[in-house]
């Protein structure tokens, strides 16, 4: 006899976790939503409002660290114990679901691309349940979630590139593109990486150089730059791991396809705002301003 091993539900059409409600903002934490065979199972998180007055804006965070670190509960950490941005987030009418990817030392490109695109299939097939309209979508991303923003903003409609992991569901286009110091161009090198060994670039490619590799191509959002209904680029002028210049060269790329495009240059500002607490609430409540402005129905 056969052994029939029992397949579980996909993950979008299991229940919800229960929501833990605080400050105004109703939480579903470590929700899974995809698990690749072989890899460890991926997790969001979702925040929404406790008091829903229709379908609110989606805002799907990406975390940074280098594609090596990082986490989708900490927005980044150099806000802890100075701002809760997700909170401030929902308590300017938004949904947010931070998202986790596969890291390139678990597997490399386009694996992250990949896991993002599935998170937001799931957040689309679950749309209605969560009250959340994916029509006005912002993609937010600092750092490598600057760069996975980005790509998945410019990729989308490539189902080649994102995959087709999670819901059999079409994903709407990006509404909104929020860049903070996010990586360009993977085939220019990041100064000032602190850790010794093959550089994050590489280790996102497999360890080829991304400067001859043809994934270093593939995987720089500069080379797959489209026109969006709106774009905003902030990036500090002394940023000594992700040099400015590349948000510069982005900036320039999109207004030439027609994409409205905000941009923030602070001065003398350093790698995600780094000590400067002062910068750190400007480019936050800035950000979510312009989301308010540009997803307003």
């Amino acid at each position: 006899m056969a052994l029939e091993i029992p397949i579980p539900p996909p993950q979008w059409v299991r229940p919800l976790p229960p929501a833990a409600i605080a400050d105004g903002m109703r939480s579903y934490r470590d929700v899974e939503y995809w698990h690749e065979p072989g890899f460890r199972p991926l997790s969001l998180d979702i925040h929404l409002p406790v008091d829903v007055a229709g379908p609110r804006p989606l805002i799907l965070f990406i975390h940074g660290g280098a594609w090596l670190f990082g986490t989708r509960t900490v927005f980044s950490p150099v806000y802890l114990g100075v701002a809760e941005p997700f909170a401030e987030m929902v308590a300017a009418g938004f949904a947010v679901v931070s998202v986790d990817y596969r890291l390139s030392a678990e597997a490399t490109w386009p694996a992250p691309l990949h896991d993002v695109a599935a998170a937001f299939r799931y957040v689309v097939a679950r749309s209605d349940e969560l009250g959340v309209d994916v029509t006005r979508t912002a993609a937010w991303g600092e750092s490598a979630g600057g760069h996975l923003a980005m790509m998945l903003a410019f990729r989308q409609g490539d189902r080649e590139a994102i995959g087709s992991d999670g819901p059999p569901v079409d994903l709407p286009p990006i509404a909104a593109l929020v860049d903070w110091y996010g990586v360009a161009d993977i085939r220019v090198p990041m100064p000032g990486f602190p850790l010794e060994g093959p550089s994050p670039e590489s280790l996102l490619i497999g360890g080829e150089d991304p400067a001859t590799h043809p994934l270093g191509r593939d995987a720089s959002p500069i080379a797959h730059v489209g026109r969006l209904p709106a774009a905003l680029i902030m990036h500090g002028t002394a940023d000594s791991l992700v040099p400015c210049d590349g948000s510069r060269r982005m900036a320039a790329a999109l207004e030439r396809t027609g994409t409205p495009v905000t941009a923030q240059w602070f001065d003398g500002a350093e790698h995600g705002w780094l000590g400067d607490v002062d910068v750190m609430q400007r480019a936050l409540a800035g950000t979510i301003d312009w989301l308010v402005e540009t997803l307003r129905p």
